[in-house]
Formats: C-alpha cells, sequence, structure tokens
C-alpha cells in the first residue's frame, strides 16, 4: 500500500503508519510476559531441565536476531 504521507489529515497519516508499529509492540510484550511466566512456573516446580532449555532457546533466539 503506497500512501503520500504529505497530503490529507496529519494525525490521521500517524496513526496510520503507527499502527504496525504499536500492534507489534504489544505482541512482544504479551510474548515476553508467557516467557516470564513459564520460566516462574518452571523455577517453583524445580524442574531444572526444561528451565534450562527454555532459557536456551531464548538466548539462541536473542542471538540469531543481533546477528540478522
Amino acid at each position: 500500500m503506497n500512501r503520500d504521507l504529505t497530503k490529507g489529515s496529519v494525525l490521521k497519516s500517524m496513526l496510520l503508519f503507527s499502527i504496525p508499529m504499536i500492534l507489534r509492540r504489544i505482541f512482544l510484550r504479551f510474548l515476553i510476559t508467557i516467557e516470564h511466566l513459564i520460566t516462574l512456573q518452571l523455577l517453583v516446580s524445580g524442574d531444572w531441565e526444561n528451565l534450562r532449555l527454555l532459557i536456551w532457546s531464548s538466548l539462541s533466539w536473542k542471538i540469531r536476531q543481533i546477528t540478522k
């Protein structure tokens, strides 16, 4: 979708431009919250092997994101 951001209402253009970024930020915050809840549950239950796997997968995902 090509849209000329220099024409029309400034506020409407800014909102339409920022909606995908806002939705992405909300979605990522939701994922981080879920990951923290899972980690807390594994810590409380003492399931160290699954906790290790969760931490390793999370770190490897972050490393892949940085190196892209």
